[in-house]
């Protein structure tokens, strides 16, 4: 009698979209108008509790309205500078102002990358891919494309599938975007934070980052391509900052206890 053999079967890319789509928020700066959040771009939950991961010039769109008056914040059509998430839950997703919670932030700006950690909020964390990088792999994009153009009453994320096309070397013309990898499609502009998740396990393999720079005086890059933070430097942000963060909320109840006795 034949022996039986059970072989692991990648999981349907849809049954990992849905699962994906419980770790990754939408990232909002300001009011509009309309009183809306003003989506500029995603983020997701990465590896620990509490910790998520955008891009830097994601989280900096923050910095940029700080300081303004209501005057020149309506010049941007914007009725505040407010920080906000929107987190999945019950089907669905739902805003929190980060001015509501204890928030810390790490910026990794040569990379584009931002590690922020809120406290008391968790949702499932997607995990990095730990292997090397797999040229011509299929992969999924889920996030926020366009801002609130792509929206409605209900928040509800967009999902893309394509492949990992290659890897940016370094070199003096790229050094802005050495060491990224290349997805063979072009996103648009909110996607930057998304997480690029492998289709057969939701592993991430990279983060939006942006698309690719004009680098020679000849031209630019051929159109439909975009470019991924690796893995490799997300893990090294992520560690750098929760060592960072642990010792700040150290130092925060050391000094809160000192003020006590």
């Amino acid at each position: 009698m034949p022996s039986l053999v059970i072989r692991d079967s990648p999981l349907p890319f849809m049954d990992v979209v849905g699962a994906v789509s419980h770790s990754v928020v939408a990232v909002a700066v300001g009011t509009t108008s309309t009183g809306k959040p003003n989506i500029v771009g995603t983020g997701f939950a990465l590896e620990f509790s509490e910790y998520f991961a955008t891009c830097w010039h994601v989280a900096s769109a923050h910095d940029s309205l700080l300081g303004l008056s209501p005057q020149e914040l309506a010049s941007k059509g914007l009725k505040d500078s407010k920080f906000r998430v929107a987190l999945p839950g019950g089907g669905s997703y739902h805003w929190r102002e980060l001015e509501e919670f204890t928030w810390l932030r790490g910026k990794y700006e040569k990379v584009d990358i931002c590690i922020f950690r809120l406290i008391g909020i968790a949702i499932p964390p997607l995990t990095l891919h730990k292997g090397e990088f797999i040229l011509g792999a299929e992969v999924g994009v889920l996030g926020f494309p366009l801002g609130n153009a792509m929206q409605g009453e209900t928040l509800r994320p967009i999902i893309t599938k394509t492949l990992l096309a290659g890897g940016m070397e370094p070199t003096p013309e790229n050094h802005l975007d050495a060491g990224k990898a290349v997805l063979a499609s072009s996103v648009a502009t909110g996607f930057s934070g998304s997480p690029v998740f492998s289709a057969s396990d939701g592993n991430v393999m990279g983060m939006v980052s942006s698309k690719p720079l004009e680098i020679t005086p000849q031209g630019t890059w051929p159109a439909g391509l975009s470019l991924a933070v690796l893995p490799a430097d997300l893990q090294q942000g992520l560690m750098s900052f929760v060592e960072t963060s642990n010792r700040s909320i150290k130092d925060a109840l050391r000094s809160s206890l000192d003020k006590k006795k």
